[in-house]
């Protein structure tokens, strides 16, 4: 059991750090909200409303109880208080109809922004690739209407051999956007150009390796659930038979009483007992044939980006990683000597937003971000870094491993969303005074 219940935790954390934590849904709700023409009334930190919101909006905030429409939150706490069995405000999240209908507005009305593309910064590629922003969905024809049973928001990497590969959708915001203070990079060619605007190919690799997979595992679900689905048909069926034949012996001692009407009805009823079998063999075929019209819907790229490597105070990359991988190995030492149980989960493919995941003796658990540095000099954390410390709070912990390329010197910072001074640089800037004025050596 209590291998079952820690197997249950790691998922449930793993999830809960992945999935869009209320920082990031917030961050671009206040971000779109503005640019697609809607006003935010209220206290955006407890509940507030929106108002001038276009049809497909308004249409999803009205499919609410009235009392809740006036009251949405980005916290699943007030909208679900402790011991309330009504929610008491819309918890807005991917997923939930409100927010969805403002993300696809936002794709659509801003889809030419992104197909003109933009240059980012990777400091953990090699090599240069481009990004595409791709949405999938899984669609079921019913009454002659194409019905969304998932739709998917997926990230892209092509690179310059074509081969692609799947990343996280969320993949800009863990990387520095090129700004006037950078030169236009000596990578981006008139070649990566012209093969932003190409597609298809990943439309192809979307549709082979995300959409027919997908699909096929809603087919199999669906699939294993039709013996029982047609044991409840048999069920419905054979109540309906009995309900028929007993009143078919009730018509029939009317018929005998001579009570009008009571032949006509005995007639239908006879007709419809009869039909009973064609009935259930189409009711049967019907749950086959909404198998087969499950199908992939179109593949829509919303946007393009060129992505190059880093050129962070023009430290050679090499000596960036080096310097990441001692501060990770100093990490992991400072928090095995203390008895925790620590998960690297450093992998530039998870976009985390931390590098190492403790959780010690006494049940704390530390989402940890671990920067190197061959100084003492300031760190920078991505917007993805930054949120997942908005949303963490005081679990998780910036570590600053300096001189690495001699003496490393570990120091600790918890809780720096409140803790350190910000300076926007695209990302976030922490200057090496306050991360010494607020950690622990």
């Amino acid at each position: 059991v209590k291998r079952l219940l820690g197997k249950v935790q790691e998922q449930w954390e793993s999830a809960e750090t992945l999935r869009m934590l209320p920082a990031y849904v917030r961050s671009f709700f206040e971000d779109a909200a503005p640019l697609l023409g809607y006003r935010i009334n209220g206290d955006i930190e407890a509940t507030f409303k929106l108002s001038g919101c276009s049809a497909s909006v308004q249409n999803a905030i009205d499919g609410y109880p009235s009392q809740l429409r006036d009251r949405l939150t980005f916290s699943r706490e007030i909208a679900l208080p402790v011991g309330s069995e009504k929610p008491e405000a819309i918890f807005l999240h991917p997923g939930e109809p409100i927010f969805d209908a403002i993300r696809s507005r936002f794709l659509e009305k801003f889809n030419a922004e992104g197909d003109r593309g933009a240059v980012y910064f990777d400091s953990q590629t090699d090599e240069p690739y481009l990004f595409y922003l791709a949405r999938i969905s899984v669609i079921q024809q019913a009454d002659g209407k194409p019905h969304v049973l998932d739709e998917m928001l997926v990230g892209i990497k092509r690179f310059a051999d074509g081969r692609c590969e799947e990343t996280p959708a969320h993949l800009l915001l863990t990387l520095i956007p090129r700004t006037a203070q950078h030169s236009m990079p000596a990578t981006l060619s008139a070649e990566w150009i012209n093969r932003a605007d190409e597609t298809q190919p990943v439309k192809n690799f979307v549709r082979a390796n995300i959409g027919n997979p997908k699909l096929s595992d809603i087919r199999d679900m669906l699939q294993s659930e039709v013996d029982e689905k047609k044991e409840q048909i048999k069920i419905s069926f054979r109540l309906r038979q009995a309900e028929l034949l007993k009143q078919r012996l009730n018509l029939k001692k009317d018929v005998a009483k001579g009570i009008p009407a009571a032949k006509t009805k005995l007639n239908n009823c006879d007709q419809e007992i009869k039909a009973l079998p064609k009935k259930r063999a189409e009711a049967e075929a019907n749950l086959i044939r909404e198998i087969e019209g499950i199908q992939l819907g179109s593949i829509d790229v919303y946007v393009r980006a060129f992505v190059t490597m880093s050129l962070t105070e023009d430290i050679p990359a090499k000596t960036l990683r080096d310097a990441e991988a001692i501060a990770i190995k100093t990490a992991m030492e400072y928090e095995h000597d203390r008895g925790a149980e620590v998960k690297d989960v450093s992998n530039p493919s998870l976009k985390k937003g931390f590098d190492l995941q403790s959780r010690h003796p006494n049940g704390e658990v530390r989402y940890i971000e671990v920067k190197g540095r061959t100084g003492i000099t300031s760190v920078e954390l991505t917007a993805n870094e930054w949120r997942q410390a908005a949303n963490h709070g005081d679990r998780y912990w910036l570590y600053i491993v300096y001189h690495c390329e001699t003496e490393p010197q570990l120091r600790r910072c918890q809780d720096p969303f409140e803790t350190l001074t910000e300076k926007a640089t695209g990302s976030i800037r922490i200057n090496a005074g306050d991360i010494m004025r607020n950690s622990d050596v």
